[in-house]
């Protein structure tokens, strides 16, 4: 009818109005009725097939717009979801029906396994009683009850305590604690097992020095059969592993086997006496005195010392160790100094699983001051930082970058040292097994351990101890401000933060594995043979745990699993490896569904998946980490925090001498300073007055270092050496030939930033070898003597050191003859110092100043101004190096000019064009630039680069000079770096000269690294492998390492005692005429014909002028 309808209308082609509803309705019905029939005939895809893990969609279903779970109607623009939605209006369905069979529609079988599994963990948690049980030693509890109480009662738990903790009645049974009700249980041998059946609790807190399996806390019995959601505070088996001193260092001993970590330090070399007394004596006796070694009782609180064995005094002490327990561990070389003191950090790690792992560390850790080794590494009383205050000290004094690398390294020692006892614990984890199929995980089992490290200078840490219960009671610490009170109370708050959330995380778990092509499956859902791992609903409670808890960690930081997890894959090999060999004849058996892998098995897993994770979240976890979290960043510290006064005010570690007597509280002392004070002895003028800020003093030629301090007159005043954030302590100074500036700076240290309010300076001149030189007497009779090194700094075994007599019967014979030797045709040649001297055994009597370097077999010359000025014309000399490169270079540039009219301590690029009437120009650059952070540095490609672009254009001739050298930095590889980058650049017929190593770092100077006389030794054969290598790809060489070590105490100003120069500010000139160096720091030097206020400058050095000589030797003469 419908259809004649429409037929009849066509034809006489009109439509009435009620002819158009007619057919919209018509067409409207058909359309319904045929989606209606398609429903029945489609089937509905609601995830992959062979699959228990869905991966993610196909391209060909993002092209056309679907989802995994979605059937779409191409040209109608609906998903089946939405067809189902008109179809259920249709029917009459309610709409609560239809939304509960759209979200069943779109969740997939993982989904919906996933979301059952999480629903059925969390109401069995829900069931249990909010019941937190407290077991342990009376003295224990009394202490660390108080941090769990509050935190608890606020969280809804109720708090079973031992009722003699509040009304002073105790029932002490074996040192454990019972409460009155349960006095009766335990005579029947009966222990919380029975109540935990009937009554079941949710936490156990185990305060005891002890695993708290034996009973003492809680049965093994108890432990095997714990119902989902039930936590205790203890990990079996790590008093075994890491608690005890013992037990710890031969775990440490073992990890040092690993090949991942033979490479890095992560704890102390130690030794278990006496099991290991020989051993321990053999290696003190190699090492000798240069090594300390701190021996620990193993009794709790057993005493702490540092000995010697090799010093009889400290050997009887030793000695009783081979018999007595205790364990011995190598003091740690230069321990980072803060203020002047060594300190020790205290981490907060909480470890919520172990197998798999999961860690976590507090961002409110403790930074203990501690005296010296004299005093044996105590604590100091009322000194302690937090994490904020330490990071906040690293970030001025060494950098942002280096603070971060700092914790860093903290980070990675602590997951490496857990990683390796989870490997450990399988043994132990054995005896808590039903059998043999089900192996024991201690998924109930978390930790609160207490990690102490020690950072060296270079802010490597390591750790010497592990705390398996943290002492929680800083109440001694009540007169002062105490970062530890506040830091302790956060950590419990948020541990019990991470234990107890409930949110929900299924749907993100599951998103995470769909997404992620991993070849995995689900044990008992899906599990094939072809899929790499089958995960457990105990590996995916594991999953879902760990997501949970990072979305309520508080203020810790997830250390593992973390998006840094690649660090330890080769770690992790080594200990899969070293698993599999211990297991060779044991058959590995299937894992049941509701037990867990290990770390080493879901490594690649929760790798992916935090990787997931971090790349969704990504923004917000900026946004957080910026915000909250002070392991990623520097928090202000707290305004109520107490300023670290000086360190002489309160139990003084250094000895009497050095200790402040005392100071005031008036503000109008802040400026002022008490005393300066010097050792050895000096004697300085005028007198001292707190109202003179500049006094002048001098020292023999002998004394190369002194030890400095001062002291402030005000409570809130320190002086610290050379700037705001330097030593505040007694420190050791290098003094050069010439003047020496040193710095004391009166910093108020009551705000965040120490403010510099005064400055004093004592000028230190040290003498020179040859001022108090008689006038040397040609005809006189004078022993010629050869000086190749020094007695006191031996770097050459085997060789003669001291003045000795050369077979010359006067110094002009000594002349003649050597003047008749061919010039040398090298830069290296081999050689000695000559002096002539009244008796070479006798150095008074000797005229340094007359002293010459005379190579065995040949001479080298001093040009004369006309010959150099012909020579240079043309030529452009880069230098590319150190301060010993640039004094090279302001050498040259006076003598080809004849005098100095610029100079810059540079340490970056200086371009020189107005040389010998701007026929001759130089360029410099400063390799390697140690004050900026080690990873801005620019590599030494980059810095060689950037000098060649600045000193363009360049010829490809021997009128282009390259420079390359410093005193330690240069090795091999920088040189084959020149020539790859000149031949790449057109530049392979350039003249390239390598400066050697020189003489330095031999002084024992606070903040700058010391090298004893055996690894100047190896300084020296480095060096002669270098000129080995240089001389190989074409470079000329001048040796300058025998010319300075032999003259060592020669050196200029500079801490790192390796300048043999010195640019000094002089009035007046005269092109040739070149001044000698001052007597004092007063002395100008004026130029015959130049006004008194015309300033030029002049590089002092006889021994810089020396090898800056055979440089020219080998531009001029090749």
């Amino acid at each position: 009818m419908i259809v004649r309808r429409i037929n009849r209308m066509c034809r006489l082609r009109r439509l009435p109005k009620q002819d158009v509803l007619i057919m919209a309705l018509a067409l409207g019905m058909f359309t319904i009725y045929m989606m209606y029939n398609v429903g029945f005939t489609m089937g509905i895809v609601e995830g992959k097939k062979n699959s228990a893990v869905p991966q993610a969609r196909d391209k060909e279903e993002e092209d056309a717009g679907g989802g995994a779970h979605e059937v779409v109607f191409e040209g109608l623009g609906q998903t089946m979801n939405d067809y189902v939605h008109h179809r259920n209006i249709l029917e009459g369905m309610e709409v609560e029906e239809k939304q509960k069979d759209n979200e069943q529609i779109k969740l997939t079988e993982f989904q919906i396994y996933l979301k059952k599994l999480e629903t059925r963990l969390l109401e069995k948690q829900q069931q249990l009683n909010k019941v937190a049980y407290v077991r342990g030693q009376l003295n224990i509890i009394q202490r660390d009850l108080p941090f769990y109480e509050t935190p608890l009662r606020q969280n809804g738990f109720r708090v079973k305590t031992p009722e003699g903790i509040i009304s002073s009645k105790l029932t002490e049974q074996n040192g454990t604690l019972l409460t009155r009700n349960e006095e009766i249980v335990a005579s029947k041998d009966q222990t919380v097992t029975d109540e935990n059946a009937i009554n079941p609790w949710m936490l156990m807190l185990c305060m005891t020095y002890s695993d708290g399996d034996k009973g003492d806390c809680i049965q093994r019995e108890t432990i095997r059969h714990l119902q989902a959601g039930q936590k205790v505070n203890r990990i079996p088996g790590i008093r075994e592993t890491l608690w005890r001193k013992d037990k710890f260092c031969s775990t440490m001993n073992a990890a040092r086997r690993i090949p991942a970590l033979r490479k890095g330090v992560i704890s102390p070399v130690c030794w278990v006496l006496p099991m290991q007394y020989e051993q321990f004596l053999g290696v003190a006796d190699a090492l000798g005195t240069d090594a300390r070694w701190v021996v620990k009782s193993t009794a709790a609180g057993g005493a702490i010392q540092l000995l010697q064995p090799t010093r009889d005094r400290d050997f009887a002490k030793v000695k009783q160790y081979s018999e007595k327990n205790a364990v011995v561990q190598q003091y740690f070389p230069n321990p980072l100094l803060v203020f002047g003191m060594p300190i020790s950090v205290r981490a907060h790690v909480l470890v919520t699983s172990i197998a798999p792992l999961t860690v976590y560390i507090h961002s409110q850790g403790i930074v203990h001051y501690r005296q010296d080794y004299q005093k044996h590494f105590k604590k100091v009383p009322n000194r302690t930082w937090m994490f904020s205050q330490f990071k906040n000290y690293l970030s001025q004094t060494y950098g942002k970058n280096a603070a971060r690398i700092a914790f860093e390294n903290m980070e990675s020692v602590i997951v490496q040292t857990l990683l390796v006892v989870e490997s450990s614990l399988e043994e132990h984890f054995k005896s808590y097994s039903t059998n043999r199929n089900t192996p024991f995980k201690c998924k109930h089992c978390f930790q609160l351990l207490g990690f102490d490290l020690i950072f060296n200078s270079t802010l490597h840490p390591v750790i010497i101890e592990v705390n398996g219960h943290p002492d929680l009671d800083f109440s001694k610490d009540a007169n002062e401000w105490s970062a530890g009170d506040h830091t302790q109370q956060t950590v419990i708050d948020d541990t019990l933060k991470i234990l107890f959330s409930n949110s929900s995380v299924a749907l993100d778990v599951a998103e995470a594995l769909e997404t992620l092509n991993l070849n995995i499956g689900i044990k008992g859902l899906n599990c094939q043979s072809s899929h790499q791992l089958c995960l457990t609903d105990g590996d995916l409670e594991y999953l879902m745990g760990t997501h949970r808890q990072k979305q309520n960690k508080g203020q810790f930081q997830q250390l593992y699993p973390s998006t840094e997890n690649h660090k330890y894959n080769s770690l992790i090999k080594d200990l899969v490896r070293l698993q599999n060999s211990k297991q060779k004849t044991r058959q590995k058996e299937p894992i049941p569904t509701d037990s867990r892998h290990s770390t080493p098995d879901l490594h690649p897993v929760i790798t992916a998946v935090e990787s997931f994770f971090h790349g969704r979240d990504t923004i917000q976890e900026q946004g957080y980490s910026q915000d909250q979290d002070v392991i990623g960043s520097v928090q202000r510290p707290r305004e109520d925090v107490r300023p670290i006064h000086d360190v002489f005010d309160i139990n003084n570690p250094y000895m009497e001498k050095y200790r402040k007597t005392q100071c005031s509280e008036d503000r109008q002392t802040m400026p002022y300073i008490s005393g300066i004070f010097f050792e050895p002895n000096i004697s300085f003028s005028p007198e001292f007055d707190p109202y003179t800020s500049e006094y002048y003093a001098k020292v023999p030629y002998d004394t190369m270092i002194t030890r400095v301090w001062a002291h402030s007159m005000n409570c809130d005043c320190e002086v610290r050496l050379e700037d705001k954030y330097g030593l505040s302590r007694p420190a050791n100074y290098s003094i050069g030939i010439g003047d020496n500036r040193v710095n004391l700076l009166v910093v108020d240290i009551t705000h965040t930033e120490p403010w510099v309010i005064n400055t004093y300076v004592v000028h230190v001149y040290r003498e020179g070898l040859s001022e108090h030189e008689q006038e040397f007497k040609e005809d006189e009779t004078h022993q010629v003597c050869s000086l190749i090194q020094e007695c006191d700094l031996k770097f050459i075994p085997f060789e003669r050191c001291g003045l000795n007599r050369m077979l010359y019967s006067s110094w002009p014979e000594f002349l003649q003859q050597t003047d008749q030797l061919p010039l040398c045709k090298a830069g290296d040649s081999p050689g000695q110092w000559a002096i002539p001297c009244g008796m070479c055994n006798d150095r008074n009597t000797c005229f340094f100043r007359k002293a010459r370097w005379q190579p065995y077999t040949c001479r080298h010359v001093h040009m004369t101004h006309d010959r150099l000025q012909e020579c240079m014309a043309g030529k452009r000399v880069i230098f590319l190096g150190d301060s010993t490169n640039r004094g090279i270079m302001y050498y040259i540039m006076e003598q080809v000019n004849g005098t100095l009219n610029e100079w810059d301590k540079t340490h970056d690029i200086k371009i020189y064009n107005n040389l010998n009437h701007n026929r001759t120009s130089t360029v410099f650059g400063y390799f390697p630039q140690f004050m900026i952070p080690a990873n801005q540095r620019p590599m030494f490609d980059e810095a060689f680069m950037q000098v060649l672009a600045k000193a363009m254009p360049l010829e490809n001739s021997v009128n282009t000079v390259i420079v390359i050298g410093g005193v330690h930095w240069l090795a091999t590889h920088h040189l084959n770096v020149v020539k790859d980058i000149l031949l790449r650049e057109g530049l392979s017929d350039v003249t390239l000269i390598m400066k050697s190593l020189g003489a330095g770092f031999h002084q024992t100077v606070d903040g700058i690294h010391y090298l004893t006389p055996k690894e100047q030794h190896k300084v020296l054969l480095h060096n002669q492998g270098l000129i080995q290598q240089a001389q190989r790809l074409g470079f000329e060489v001048i040796d300058t390492f025998n010319i300075t070590m032999a003259r060592y105490k020669d050196f200029l100003q500079g801490k790192c005692s390796c300048h043999f120069h010195k640019v000094q500010e002089i009035v007046g000139t005269t092109p040739g005429s070149l001044p000698q160096p001052p007597q004092t720091k007063h002395t100008k030097i004026y130029r015959r014909g130049m006004a008194e206020e015309s300033y030029n400058y002049h590089v002092h050095g006889d021994i810089n002028a020396l090898y800056s000589e055979i440089l020219l030797n080998r531009i001029c003469d090749p």
